[in-house]
Order: C-alpha cells, then sequence, then structure tokens
C-alpha cells in the first residue's frame, strides 16, 4: 500500500453511485494500492520467506485504488538484493521501494502473520 487517504466530502459526487441500489455506501477512506504476484505456496528453503515481485502489464505496475475496510493485512517486506547488480547502488531508505522489484516476505515480522502463513 502506497498511500491512504480520506475523500473530502465536496468532492464525493465523483464515485457513481450504481443504478441498482440508491442506498450504495460511498467510500470515504481509500487507498492507492500496488500489486505483486501471487504468493507462493511454499517459502524459500533457506529463510523460509515468500519471493513475491511486482505485478506488471506490458511493462506497467497494476495498482488500484480501494476502499480501507477491504484491506485483510499489510505484511513486511525485504527487497531482494541480487548480487552484482548496479541498480542496488543507489538504493536507500527512501528509495529502496521504488527500486527494487523483487521482495521477500517476512512472516516472522509478528504473531499474526507468523499465523497467517504456517
Amino acid at each position: 500500500m502506497q498511500v491512504v487517504f480520506q475523500v473530502p466530502t465536496t468532492v464525493i459526487s465523483v464515485f457513481p453511485i450504481p443504478q441498482s441500489s440508491h442506498t450504495a455506501e460511498i467510500p470515504t477512506h481509500i487507498a492507492y494500492v500496488e500489486w505483486f504476484t501471487k504468493i507462493p505456496a511454499m517459502p524459500d528453503g533457506n529463510h523460509g520467506m515468500y519471493q513475491v515481485s511486482r505485478s506488471l502489464s506490458e511493462g506497467c505496475r497494476q495498482a488500484s485504488i480501494i476502499q480501507v475496510d477491504t484491506i485483510v493485512s499489510s505484511v513486511h517486506l525485504f527487497p531482494r538484493i541480487v548480487p552484482h547488480s548496479s541498480l542496488r547502488e543507489h538504493w536507500n531508505t527512501y528509495t529502496v521501494l521504488e527500486n527494487c522489484h523483487s521482495f521477500y516476505i517476512n512472516p516472522f515480522s509478528d504473531r499474526d502473520t507468523f499465523l497467517l502463513f504456517s
């Protein structure tokens, strides 16, 4: 997830209300989310973490704007460091999420995440 924001009431009218339901709830808190590949069935045998990569379509990142209340959980990502990659020389705390393309999901970051992946 990249950004969470609240929709001001002055612009709520930009959301279409389905014709089938005049009582549809218009979201007030939404998030911009960039998608990753499916989580593999089995973790890496060396460290027990799951590798994921950015989900791309025609070279562009797949992203959506979703309602915050549909988010089930967050995960702790580690960048997958590729030996001898010139790109990682430019990585720092602020740029690694943008510059790295593959990550490991850390299933050990907290109890709930560990139970989710166990």
